[in-house]
């Protein structure tokens, strides 16, 4: 049992003071309400005696509560203050000053609220915004020691001397974990997530945990979006990537995701918001390795396995990430579409159901990347990430169709696809000796391979008379992306920065699709109506300058302007193999402005103007075949678009409220 040992300054005044002990924590609670002036505890030891029996312990204990609340009722209250600080000096028994490090948690969870480090056994925290917190003080020399603190308003707290008990052994390593709250909104709207050390990290892939995340959404084709913005373009990192590379992260490997809904102009104009991925650094030497099976099972589907293998490596000034992940299994979904005109002399009535049940032969995806701190400051990388996705399995159409007649049409395709993913990144990254400059360069390289090859037989009944035929699509898609860009950020004087730099995108899509039919003893016959040949290519030339800055310590601006030159050529044999071709230059203007009412509130006001392009996969109008009278092919409601938003918003503790405003024009 831990007995405490009080020694007051001459002068203090408290009106409360209150301590209990337990010895499974080694937990001090120190409680101080309404003191006039600054509390000043004088000194506080931790002295363990075993040579008393537990009921002299527990007189002694009694006993000293009892003075220190007999002192207590003696003292008057004075008025709350809201600003908090605290203050201590750490001792050994002998009365010596110690080193170590000493941080504040929240009480509730445990998430760490601020630290710091002491070498001369004073340590100091300002701003405190809680009213109760814990304070926890470790070190290789002394015992950790744990002590719960209420200010219940009061403005200072001194704890004096508090003298911890020597470490009786040396300890290896101390590593404190703690789990923080998931979300936190910044003072300018934009959200982060935390994913490191949180139930987050057992996610099974990163869209489920984009899926759980504050504002984000999916559409039915799986597009990622943010609630009142639309489209989304993805970053790792800071650097653009496509929303296809995410089934290669592992959730283990991430730090956070911010989720920006009005970014500025360092970012591409494309897309209505931003959510950047960050992924952990190595900062500790050694080898780390995880292994993660998720198994799934429905009525629906069927089974789903899915396996992920995590491999890091860092020494010195070198750091090696790997994973690797196998998906196989069942996917299924159902498409019913029914149609009807209902006119005299011309009825018809059509009811269509698709039924896609996908077999995941080999869904694999891996990367591996190299991390070379050059200096302290500096550092070269090469990521390398790729897929193999193995797609099997069948597709089942049943279409009945009635107009003088009844028709049955149904339709089975032998799925048999294949996608080989392959991008490279070489990124560099350098700061200056004084953090006043940031310079970053990268590149990439990616490449995405599709073949198909499925094989289709139809049968059709009417009135009791019955037809089969047989027909083979295949196919390719290849798509090859090269992007560079550099981005130089440079503090000026009166907390003034300046942010600029350039990025080129090249873009070359090559694809083709025939369907031919097979009459047995004949050569295949193709069916020119469903096959297309398609080319695209596309180049984007960029840049942006932004200003960031404060009109006072708490207010916050930045204002910039990005402009991107965009050329492109389509050329496809559905247009007569003529190009479609354009160039075009785009301003965007980007504002912001924040400030901090309070401790507690702060408001903030925004506005972005971006830039929706049609997606690589709706450019390319190829045929989707349900059966001999349906097909499914481009997208009608594709539109490329600018926009121009507005958004103002506050936060209040822990509530915030935002309002937006959109105007497209399309």
């Amino acid at each position: 049992m831990w007995i405490g040992k009080m020694i007051l300054n001459e002068k203090w005044k408290l009106n409360k003071l209150s301590c209990c002990f337990r010895k499974s924590e080694d937990l001090l609670s120190v409680s101080f309400e309404k003191l006039t002036g600054t509390a000043m505890l004088g000194k506080l030891s931790f002295l363990r005696d075993d040579s008393e029996s537990h009921g002299t312990k527990v007189k002694k204990a009694v006993l000293f509560l009892g003075i220190v609340l007999l002192l207590a009722l003696s003292q008057f209250s004075a008025s709350a203050q809201s600003t908090k600080s605290l203050k201590g000096l750490v001792v050994s028994e002998a009365g010596e000053v110690l080193f170590g490090n000493a941080i504040l948690m929240s009480p509730t969870d445990s998430s760490v609220i601020d630290g710091t480090g002491f070498f001369d056994g004073k340590f100091t925290f300002s701003a405190i915004k809680s009213n109760k917190i814990l304070l926890a003080l470790s070190s290789l020399s002394f015992e950790d020691t744990v002590i719960a603190v209420s200010f219940n308003g009061n403005q200072t707290i001194d704890l004096g001397e508090i003298m911890v008990r020597e470490s009786q052994q040396m300890l290896g390593e101390l590593t404190i974990v703690s789990e923080g709250s998931l979300v936190s909104e910044r003072a300018d709207g934009s959200i982060s997530v935390k994913v490191a050390n949180t139930s987050l990290s057992t996610s099974t892939s990163v869209n489920e945990i984009l899926s759980r995340s504050p504002s984000v959404v999916f559409d039915a084709d799986g597009g990622i979006g943010i609630f009142g913005k639309g489209t989304v373009i993805i970053f790792l990192n800071g650097v653009k990537i496509s929303a296809d590379r995410l089934s290669a992260i592992s959730p283990t490997a991430i730090e956070s995701i911010e989720i920006i809904s009005n970014p500025g102009p360092r970012y591409d104009a494309e897309g209505n918001a931003v959510i950047n991925i960050i992924m952990k650094q190595n900062a500790d030497e050694g080898a780390k390795g995880m292994i993660k099976n998720y198994l799934t099972h429905t009525d629906f589907a069927g089974l789903k396995n899915r396996t992920n293998l995590d491999y890091s490596y860092s020494k010195g000034k070198w750091a090696i990430n790997s994973n690797y992940g196998l998906t196989v299994g069942k996917y299924r979904q159902i498409l019913r579409t029914t149609r009807i005109r209902n006119i005299e002399n011309e009825f018809f009535s059509s009811d269509l159901e698709t039924d896609w049940q996908y077999d995941y032969d080999n869904f694999s995806n891996y990367n591996l990347g190299v991390q070379y701190n050059l200096t302290p400051k500096s550092q070269l990388s090469l990521q390398y990430t790729g897929a193999y996705e193995q797609l099997g399995g069948q597709q089942l159409s049943e279409n009945t169709i009635t107009d003088n007649e009844v028709g049955l049409y149904q339709s089975q395709i032998a799925v048999d696809e294949l996608t080989k993913k392959n991008t490279f990144n070489l990124n560099y990254f350098v700061s200056s000796d004084s953090s006043d400059s940031e310079l970053f360069v990268g590149a990439q390289y990616a490449s995405y391979r599709e073949s198909f090859d499925n094989g289709i037989s139809e049968s059709i009944s009417i009135d009791g008379s019955e037809n089969n035929s047989n027909l083979l699509n295949n196919g390719k898609n290849d798509m090859t992306i090269f992007s560079a860009q550099f981005d130089y950020t440079k503090l000026l004087k009166g907390n003034l920065s300046v942010e600029f730099g350039g990025k080129f995108g090249y873009v070359n899509v090559q694809a083709n699709t025939a369907f031919f039919n097979l009459k047995k003893g004949e050569s295949p016959t193709k069916i020119e109506e469903l096959s297309n040949d398609f080319t695209y290519t596309e180049t984007i030339s960029a840049s942006y300058l932004n200003f960031k800055g404060k009109i006072n310590p708490k207010t916050n601006y930045s204002f910039g302007v990005r402009a991107e030159l965009t050329d492109y050529e389509l050329i496809t044999s559905l247009g007569d193999d003529k190009p479609i071709e354009d160039n075009y230059l785009n301003i965007f203007p980007n504002a912001s402005l924040n400030t901090k009412v309070s401790d507690e509130t702060s408001l903030y006001f925004s506005y972005a103007s971006r830039i929706r392009r049609v997606a690589y996969r709706y450019l390319n109008p190829f045929v989707l075949y349900q059966d001999a009278f349906t097909s499914i092919q481009g997208n009608s409601d594709i539109q490329s678009a600018t926009f121009h938003s507005v958004e103002v918003g506050g936060n209040h503790k822990d509530w915030s409220l935002k309002m937006s405003y959109t105007y497209a024009i399309d």
